[in-house]
């Protein structure tokens, strides 16, 4: 079975715990019980990496979290880490273009604990890939199998062309 949003928020959490190198930190939570649970959980285990002392865990006021929310915290030429905990379609819009303008010399990178189609079906792919968005999939590809390196193999064959994660 598909591992459930704690298990995800517990699989990312690692991940970034691994992976840190002074990022600062924000998790946006639509405030519900189980984007609160999700925000909790990756909070405590990226707590557990002594290196990492502030996780901004920011929640919407009026339905909204203004950009200023995010760069009043960020540093001057900093990367910096958004991790998405919400699944309230406006919300995570209004999180993603927050990222995407900015101020000179601050990046960002997206997380997301999943990738719905009905959340995320208003913001374009394009948009993603500038921010670098990155979430946990229950979907794994094994391409040494000796199957799949036979139907890539046809694949390439029959279309010139590698296939796409779609076509696996």
């Amino acid at each position: 079975s598909a591992p459930d949003k704690i298990t995800r928020s517990r699989i990312l959490g690692k991940y970034l715990h691994k992976t840190y190198n002074g990022e600062n930190i924000f998790i946006v939570s639509d405030g519900d019980k189980v984007s609160d649970a999700q925000a909790k959980e990756i909070t405590q285990i990226l707590k557990s990496n002594d290196s990492i002392e502030n996780v901004y865990i920011l929640k919407p006021e009026k339905n909204y979290i203004s950009k200023e929310r995010f760069t009043d915290k960020m540093k001057p030429n900093s990367h910096n880490w958004v991790i998405i905990a919400a699944t309230e379609r406006a919300i995570i819009a209004n999180a993603v273009n927050s990222m995407v303008v900015l101020p000179e010399g601050i990046t960002a990178q997206v997380f997301s604990i999943e990738k719905t189609d009905k959340t995320y079906e208003n913001i374009d792919n394009n948009t993603l890939a500038r921010i670098g968005f990155t979430y946990v999939t229950d979907n794994f590809s094994k391409y040494d199998d000796i199957n799949m390196k036979e139907f890539i193999r046809k694949y390439k064959k029959k279309n010139n062309d590698i296939p796409s994660e779609y076509a696996i």
